[in-house]
């Protein structure tokens, strides 16, 4: 409690988008313990555009350097800017590892995402650390980590089963992969074989 028996609030101190930052902000990020919220949907040349369009090219190539931030010793955590992109975390996942847009992605107009360059390719991540800042790293922004974020005894049994393994189809196919189970607390709550939810 504070002096005056208010009861204390517990903080982080979290920056969000980081979509712009200095190399020395990089460090101190890393060295103060700061965490940094990103939306890795916006990892792509689509979602740049318009930015690119109205900086320097030097500045555009400084987007989003999730990767610096990482190897800083910054924490890191995932979600999205719903309803502005997307909410599904495989698609952010695929981004940050590829950089790429999606193959879906209407805006290609039959072109072939896979052959579209890759936007600042060295801030890609690999995989098991995109899926470590969805999962850890949000738990962590959310003072969680006792409980959620890792599969271990003791902590509560929230989890999806896909009908894939995104560690084994190719990096631009990852989010294809479909949920076919929901689970919290250990309790199925949806599955694909069933049409209603599970309660």
């Amino acid at each position: 409690t504070t002096e005056d028996g208010r009861p204390m609030l517990r903080r982080r101190h979290v920056i969000a988008h980081v979509q712009f930052i200095s190399p020395n902000d990089i460090q101190r990020i890393g060295q103060v313990g700061a965490m940094v919220n990103m939306s890795p949907y916006w990892f792509q040349l689509p979602e740049c555009a318009f930015v690119n369009s109205v900086v320097q090219d030097d500045m555009a190539n400084t987007q989003y350097q999730c990767r610096s931030i990482m190897e800083s010793g910054g924490w890191l955590c995932f979600g999205s800017d719903w309803p502005v992109s997307s909410m599904v975390p495989l698609q952010g996942i695929q981004v940050a590892v590829t950089r790429q847009p999606l193959q879906d992605d209407r805006r290609m107009d039959g072109a072939d995402a896979g052959a579209v360059a890759a936007f600042n390719y060295e801030e890609a991540i690999p995989l098991d650390h995109a899926v470590r800042f969805y999962t850890q790293g949000s738990a962590r922004a959310n003072f969680r980590e006792r409980d959620v974020g890792v599969l271990r005894a003791g902590m509560a049994a929230d989890v999806i089963v896909l009908d894939a393994d995104p560690f084994e189809v190719a990096a631009h196919e990852i989010s294809q992969c479909s949920v076919v189970r929901t689970m919290c607390g250990g309790v199925t709550v949806w599955d694909s074989s069933k049409a209603e939810p599970q309660h």
